[in-house]
C-alpha cells in the first residue's frame, strides 16, 4: 500500500483539484488543528476519498509548526500491467501544491484555487464605556519630575499625580526689584519729594529707597503739609483718612511691597522721607 505524506502551513485553503484524492484513504493527521472536508463536509481518519470535492483548511493561529496528514492508496502496483507509481509526498505552501512520486520524482500541480470567502460573521455587542477620574494629587519636591500614573485599569483610568512645587524665592525683602514702571527722585536731605509720574489714574505697590528711612507718598502738595505731624507715627498701610498718605512705610530698606493698594490721580506723586535717600517706586495704571 503506497501512502501519501501531506504538509498545510497556517492560513492555507485550498481546494483541491477533482479526482487527486480519489481512491485514497485518510489514514492519520498530525499537529495543529486543521480541517478536511469533501463536498463541505468533515471528514476523519478512516474516510476513503470520491470524486467529490476536497477542501484543506487552517486557520491563521500564529503556530509556525506545520500540521501534516497521511493518504494511503490501496494496491502496490503489482497487477497484470505495467507497474504504476504513487504519490509518496504532497506538501500545501504558498498557494501550491507540490510532492514527490514514489519513485523520487517530483511534481507539481501548480497553484491550487481558493475557496470563496465566507459570509461576514455577526456584529459584536457594544463595549462598555471607558471611564476616567482623578485620583491622588501629590505634591512633589522642587524640581522633580511632574509624574502620572493610572491605579485603575484601560477602561476605567484612575490617574494619580504628582506636580512639583516651585522653587523657594530668594532675596525677601532685600530685593530690590521693581516691577510695573519705576520711578525715582533723590532728596539730599529729610524732607518734601516730588516725582513726576506718567499716568493720571494709578495706584503704588512697591517702594524701594537707597538708605533705612520713613517714606510718605500723598496725591497732592495739601495733603502732605496737613499731615506733616503723623509722619512718624502711622503704621505701615494706607489710611482712609482724606488727608492721610495714599502710601507710607516706615523704616523701609531695600524694596519693600505696599501693604495694600489704593488708586488716585494726578500726575505728580508728593513724597516726604525721614532722611536723605533716593526712592524709586513701582507706578501700575490703572
Amino acid at each position: 500500500m503506497t501512502k501519501t505524506r501531506g504538509i498545510v502551513e497556517a492560513g492555507a485553503e485550498y481546494r483541491v483539484p477533482v479526482g487527486l484524492f480519489q481512491g485514497m484513504t485518510l489514514e492519520s493527521v498530525s499537529g495543529p488543528a486543521f480541517e478536511i472536508t469533501e463536498d463541505g463536509q468533515p471528514v476523519q481518519p478512516g474516510h476513503t476519498f470520491g470524486a467529490g470535492v476536497v477542501v484543506v483548511r487552517r486557520t491563521a493561529d500564529g503556530n509556525s509548526d506545520d500540521s501534516g496528514f497521511v493518504l494511503a492508496e490501496p494496491g502496490d502496483g503489482t497487477g497484470g500491467g505495467e507497474a504504476g507509481r504513487g504519490i509518496a509526498t504532497m506538501t500545501i505552501s504558498g498557494g501550491n501544491l507540490t510532492g514527490t512520486y514514489t519513485d523520487g520524482t517530483a511534481w507539481d500541480a501548480g497553484t491550487l484555487p481558493v475557496g470563496p470567502a465566507g459570509p461576514q460573521g455577526p456584529k459584536g455587542d457594544p463595549g462598555t464605556a471607558a471611564t476616567v477620574t482623578v485620583g491622588t494629587v501629590t505634591t512633589l519636591a522642587a524640581g522633580a519630575q511632574a509624574t502620572v500614573t493610572n491605579s485603575g485599569t484601560s477602561s476605567a483610568a484612575v490617574f494619580n499625580f504628582g506636580i512639583p512645587k516651585g522653587a523657594d524665592g530668594t532675596g525677601g525683602g532685600d530685593d530690590t526689584s521693581l516691577g510695573g514702571t519705576a520711578l525715582s527722585g533723590t532728596a539730599s536731605s529729610a524732607g518734601n519729594l516730588d516725582i513726576t509720574s506718567p499716568y493720571v489714574l494709578q495706584r503704588i505697590s512697591k517702594i524701594a529707597t537707597s538708605a533705612p528711612c520713613t517714606v510718605a507718598v500723598y496725591a497732592s502738595a495739601s495733603d502732605r503739609t496737613a499731615d506733616a505731624g503723623r509722619i512718624t507715627s502711622t503704621p505701615n498701610s494706607i489710611s482712609d483718612l482724606s488727608v492721610a498718605p495714599v502710601v507710607q512705610a516706615t523704616t523701609v530698606q531695600g524694596a519693600m511691597e505696599v501693604a495694600a493698594e489704593r488708586g488716585f490721580t494726578g500726575s505728580a506723586l508728593y513724597l516726604y522721607v525721614s532722611a536723605s535717600t533716593t526712592v524709586t517706586l513701582e507706578v501700575r495704571p490703572l
